[in-house]
């Protein structure tokens, strides 16, 4: 009988590349919001300015 003490390469890779790919997406997402925020802001400051 053969113990696999360690899941097999593959898997690995697949979950470290899931788990890059979702932080990735994250700070994607992060880019975005923070994005929109300030463009917003610059946009009622200069309502409230004309």
């Amino acid at each position: 009988m053969i113990i696999q003490s360690f899941p097999h390469q593959n898997s690995i890779y697949q979950i470290g590349h899931k788990l890059a790919s979702m932080i990735n997406y994250k700070e994607k997402v992060a880019k975005v919001l923070v994005s929109t925020l300030l463009t917003n802001r610059k946009q009622d400051k200069n309502y409230y300015f004309q």
